[in-house]
C-alpha cells in the first residue's frame, strides 16, 4: 500500500538527512519527527488518477526547515518529479506540525530532508470511512454569502480520533464542527492550494458547518466551489437549497423537492477518491 511504502522510505532516509543548525556544533541533535509519526504524514499524500494514468512514478525530495517550536518555516523541493506531485509532497509537509529537534536537551531549529515515493505497483484505492455523506449549500438572498453543511455517518469499524483535512476557499469564515451542545473550531492552515480546515472526528457523527463569500473574480450572480477532502467518499449527495425556480445550473440536478419552505436541487454523486477535486457551479436566474 502507498502509505506503507512511504513510511518505510521516510524512516530509512532520515538516517542520512543533512542537518544545519547554528547551535553547539559537535553535540548530537535528536531529530524532529511529525506529530503522529511519519505514517501520519504519509496519509497527507495522494496520487492523482490523471497522473497514474500517464504512468508517472518516482521520488520527490523536500527539504524542510523546522523551528524550535515544531513549525514548518520553509520548504524547498530539492528533487523534482512532476509539478503536481512536487506540490502534493511540499504541501503535505506544510500542513504538518513536528515534535521539534533537541540538542543538549534544548529545542533547536534544523533543516531535514524527506523523500516521498510515488509507486504505481504499490498504489491501492482507499476505502471510504463513511457510511453516508451529504453536502448542503444554502445561498442567501443577496447571493453574496453561502452556508455549507456537511454531514455523514462513519463506519462502525473506524478507529478514533480520525483526522480530516478539507480544502476551502480563502474567504471562508465561521467554520465549526458541531458535537452535541459544543462547537470545536478546527486549525486553519494555508498551502499552495488554498486554506485547509484540519480537525479530528471523535465518534461516528460528522457535522461540519461554515460560511463563505464568492471567490474573487466570480460574477455577482454566480459561484464556483472547489471541494477537496483527505478521505474517500462513498456514493453521496450534494444539495443546493434556495427559493423555487431561482437558480440555473451548469449541469441539471438529478432531483428537485421542497425543503423547509424552499426548493432543494440535488445531485447523486459517485464514489470519490481522497483529495479528488469536485467543482460546483451555480448561478442565479436573470
Amino acid at each position: 500500500m502507498l502509505q506503507r511504502i512511504l513510511l518505510a522510505v521516510l524512516a530509512i532516509s532520515l538516517s542520512g538527512c543533512a542537518w544545519l543548525t547554528p547551535n553547539a556544533p559537535g553535540i548530537e541533535i535528536i531529530k524532529p519527527i511529525p506529530v503522529g509519526g511519519y505514517e501520519e504524514l504519509s496519509t497527507r499524500i495522494h496520487y492523482p488518477k490523471s497522473i497514474r494514468e500517464m504512468g508517472i512514478e518516482g521520488t520527490v525530495t523536500v527539504k524542510v526547515f523546522v523551528s524550535a517550536e515544531g513549525e514548518v518555516l520553509e520548504t524547498r523541493v530539492s528533487q523534482s518529479l512532476q509539478h503536481e506531485l512536487d506540490q502534493i509532497a511540499e504541501n503535505a509537509v506544510k500542513r504538518t506540525r513536528f515534535v521539534p529537534a533537541t540538542q543538549a536537551g534544548l529545542p533547536v531549529r534544523v533543516w531535514i530532508t524527506i523523500p516521498f515515493v510515488f509507486a504505481l505497483e504499490s498504489w491501492e484505492e482507499k476505502a471510504s470511512p463513511f457510511k453516508t455523506f451529504e453536502m448542503k449549500v444554502y445561498p442567501d438572498q443577496s447571493y453574496q454569502s453561502f452556508r455549507v453543511n456537511m454531514t455523514g455517518e462513519m463506519k462502525t469499524e473506524m478507529r478514533y480520533p480520525l483526522r480530516f483535512e478539507l480544502l476551502i476557499p480563502f474567504n471562508a469564515e465561521k467554520a465549526w464542527i458541531a458535537r452535541g451542545d459544543t462547537n470545536y473550531y478546527p486549525q486553519r492552515v494555508t498551502d499552495n492550494n488554498g486554506e485547509w480546515l484540519i480537525f479530528q472526528v471523535q465518534n461516528e457523527t460528522f457535522d461540519l458547518n461554515f460560511n463563505y463569500e464568492p471567490l474573487p473574480g466570480m460574477t455577482a450572480k454566480a459561484f464556483q466551489y472547489k471541494f477537496l477532502l483527505n478521505h474517500a467518499l462513498p456514493d453521496w449527495k450534494l444539495s443546493i437549497i434556495y427559493e423555487p425556480g431561482g437558480l440555473k445550473f451548469k449541469m441539471p440536478p438529478d432531483h428537485e423537492d421542497d425543503l423547509e419552505g424552499l426548493r432543494r436541487y440535488s445531485y447523486d454523486l459517485k464514489f470519490q477518491e481522497a483529495f479528488e477535486a469536485r467543482f460546483l457551479e451555480v448561478a442565479l436566474l436573470e
